[in-house]
């Protein structure tokens, strides 16, 4: 138990599970007891009722907390003295990602292993030039217009004033 600024209004007493009395004290305080393992019960006390002013009740080896009384003239806490139990088994790994399927239209990146779109080299389209429509092969690294694109351009190329508002 550490030192409180007003020494002389705190005190604590302890209750732990195979005790035959409490254990009491105020601060500061340092006299050593031996509990066997299982459940403790605290009292804080601060008899002008502002809480404790500085002093912390700590049990090294029976428990890794540390508590004080922040305000008022009594708090109860409870705790489990002895080892502590062992932290949980951590979750286990998420399974491996499985292999990459690129979609239609899509390939795998060699470097990013992402899909990415494919080139249209090989392939054919249609395209538009002076409202005129006609085949090309696409060259490689080319990318090919986006569907809603190309039917825009085809629509521009069999109706030209599509596009005017009405009058």
């Amino acid at each position: 138990m550490t030192e409180d600024t007003y020494d002389s209004e705190v005190s604590w007493e302890l209750s732990c599970d195979g005790l035959s009395a409490p254990i009491t004290g105020g601060s500061p305080y340092s006299a050593t007891h031996a509990v066997p393992p299982g459940s403790c019960v605290l009292v804080l006390m601060d008899s002008y009722g502002d809480g404790w002013q500085g002093a912390a009740w700590s049990a090294p080896g029976w428990t890794d907390q540390n508590f004080t009384l922040a305000s008022g003239s009594d708090e109860t806490v409870s705790f489990y003295a002895g080892p502590q139990p062992p932290s949980p088994p951590r979750p286990p790994p998420p399974p491996p990602r499985p292999p990459l399927t690129c979609g239609p239209g899509t390939e795998e990146n060699s470097e990013s292993g992402e899909c990415e779109i494919s080139c249209a080299a090989g392939r054919r389209t249609a395209e538009v030039e002076d409202g005129e429509v006609e085949e090309r092969e696409v060259e490689e690294g080319t990318l090919e217009p986006s569907p809603g694109k190309r039917v825009r351009q085809l629509m521009d190329a069999m109706w030209p004033g599509i596009r005017e508002p009405p009058q």
